[in-house]
């Protein structure tokens, strides 16, 4: 599911390399030029393509996702129109923004900004120009804005790390509402802390950077989106820095972790991270049991897996060294007979879109070499005339997450380049907004059956 709703603009990022964008002022020709910029901050929206001159069918911004930004782009100084589209299950839709003529000036940056909900009916677009430059390579500039339908009023901080909330000032005079941007303030270059509450009431804290390091020279628009991955906070700033993107979480955002047994000779496990084995990160998973999401500081840890009980790495099936991403969520799944069992690691993917299912199918069965994968209408039981949508599927191999119109679907595996089915016909139902996962596993010696995840067992 969704957090709740807040999106705003923030310059901040633990990373980020110092940059300074100028903007080109004129072309070969004399003519001026402006600076043009796409951004994704629609938390259920698909994926977009942005046109912005409609000289040709190609678009200027193709495949564009969530908190994603495109480079900027070089156009003269005239007025466009602009069409953005969504790529969704049956492929690109028509226009689901749309501004007949969007005037640019030259010596001009310009943001465009998908915002909204698609499933509320209130996507649109968000235009903030600029026209500054950081006048002092010592410091950082910093643009705010607010682009969440729905979200509260805001305030923003931006202090040294751990100063009091209740002597600082917010960089905003007034509160901060949607749609609303700040003027752009430089900083000296340093250490600080970002911190939003609700408008008003500084101990109503809704998301906290932590101490975070603001580089020299850099001249940023960062985006405080819905937050759709790990943590409690309903915020994740995002820095958006000429087509490349930094997220910088709330101090509860970790890693995401789910562990899957899939290893049909293999008793029940104890999961242990760094050796700690009298707090096992999960404990007693039996063959086709998940342990659900847990969540642990973004780091590399040194997993194994054992019996449970088990209380040293010689008793270890698994011992593997995996590095876990901040705000990134995991399956790692058990896959393998007992004599030959590893880890799978698999890195997911939680948001969901409102224009159509996200469906991830995974070979893990050993009982099967290559295999076919068909998605047939409900009513459609006799797979001899149709077209499988994933074909010879290798052991351990991932799907990735296919675009799927919500409705009822027979799903079938068969070995590749056969007709009959090794699982199935199984019935399955997919709704619009929501994700599903189907792990292919062994079912005793040599028949193969479906662990079904997420969205399937909600």
């Amino acid at each position: 599911m969704l957090k709740s709703k807040i999106a705003l603009a923030v310059a901040a990022a633990t990373t980020l390399a110092a940059c300074n964008m100028t903007v080109d002022t004129v072309d070969d020709t004399g003519a001026l030029l402006a600076e043009v910029r796409v951004i994704h901050a629609s938390a259920d929206a698909p994926a977009v393509n942005a046109y912005l001159s409609m000289i040709d069918n190609s678009a200027d911004v193709a495949n564009l996702d969530y908190a994603d930004s495109s480079n900027y782009i070089s156009v003269p100084a005239t007025a466009y129109p602009v069409n953005v589209t969504g790529l969704s299950a049956g492929g690109e839709t028509g226009a689901v923004i749309s501004v007949d003529s969007l005037p640019l000036e030259g010596n001009t940056r310009y943001d465009i900004i998908a915002v909204g909900s698609v499933a509320n009916g209130t996507l649109e677009p968000v235009v903030l120009a600029d026209s500054g430059n950081l006048t002092d390579a010592n410091n950082v500039r910093v643009r705010v804005a607010h682009l969440a339908a729905g979200a509260p009023e805001v305030d923003v901080y931006v202090t040294a790390p751990d100063a009091d909330l209740a002597t600082s000032t917010p960089l905003n005079n007034n509160p901060l509402p949607f749609k609303q941007a700040l003027d752009a303030v430089e900083v000296p270059a340093g250490e600080y802390q970002i911190r939003i509450t609700a408008a008003g009431n500084v101990d109503a804290v809704v998301y906290n950077s932590g101490a975070v390091a603001l580089p020299a020279g850099a001249d940023l628009l960062v985006g405080a989106l819905d937050n759709v991955r790990s943590g409690d906070s309903p915020v994740q700033l995002v820095a958006f820095d000429q087509g490349n993107e930094i997220d910088l979480f709330d101090t509860s955002a970790g890693a995401d972790l789910r562990v899957v047994h899939n290893s049909v000779d293999t008793p029940a496990v104890d999961v242990v991270a760094n050796g700690n084995y009298s707090a096992p990160l999960v404990s007693g998973l039996g063959f086709t049991e998940d342990a659900g999401y847990l969540t642990v500081p973004g780091a590399t840890y040194n997993v194994q897996v054992g019996a449970a009980g088990f209380d040293s790495a010689e008793g270890a099936a698994i011992n593997a060294d995996l590095t876990l991403a901040t705000g990134a969520e995991y399956s790692v799944v058990a896959v393998g007979r007992l004599a030959n069992i590893e880890p799978l690691v698999l890195e997911d993917d939680q948001r969901t879109v409102a224009t159509h299912a996200k469906l991830r199918v995974v070979h893990g069965a050993t009982n099967a070499a290559g295999v076919d994968v068909y998605l047939t209408a409900a009513d459609d039981q006799d797979i001899s005339d149709d077209a499988p949508v994933l074909s010879d599927v290798p052991f351990k191999a991932d799907s990735g997450y296919l675009p799927v119109a919500g409705g009822n679907y027979t799903l079938t595996v068969t070995p590749a380049g056969s007709k009959t089915a090794a699982i199935g016909p199984v019935q399955i139902s997919l709704s619009n907004n929501n994700v599903y996962t189907a792990i292919a596993r062994d079912d005793g010696d040599s028949a193969v059956a479906l662990k079904l995840l997420d969205g399937f067992v909600q």
